[in-house]
């Protein structure tokens, strides 16, 4: 049953990463995540450093890529140590983020980062 999800998500996934506009930000994919320019639409916030986040500013959006991390962690029984890898594989993609933020053509434009995922309550 669970390959067979996994096949069937593997064909959805390219076009779901296509229609959703989400952008790889390496080419060697070691990343985990894909990401996308998103424009910010709820109520002034202030980030702890001080950044006011307004109606409209440019945000990344990032998404984590699912197929790629259940591929990855599907011979993994302890949730524990899926969680300790998704940490791992979390600690290795936050410098290629930063740094695809960085060479940005709207690098000054983007005022912060936002995601949401939902993961395994043991993870």
């Amino acid at each position: 049953m669970r390959s067979c999800f996994l096949s069937i998500w593997s064909v959805i996934d390219p076009f779901y990463y296509f229609f959703s506009r989400l952008t790889l930000i390496d080419r060697s994919q070691s990343s985990i995540f894909r990401v996308r320019l998103t424009r910010y639409k709820g109520i002034d916030v202030v980030l702890s450093d001080g950044t006011m986040i307004r109606k409209n500013d440019v945000l990344i959006k990032i998404h984590l890529h699912n197929i790629k991390l259940i591929k990855e962690l599907r011979n993994i029984e302890s949730a524990v140590r899926r969680g300790i890898l998704i940490y791992q594989k979390t600690c290795i993609s936050m410098p290629i983020l930063a740094e695809y933020i960085q060479n940005h053509r709207k690098a000054d434009q983007i005022k912060g980062i936002i995601g949401i995922t939902t993961l395994h309550k043991g993870v």
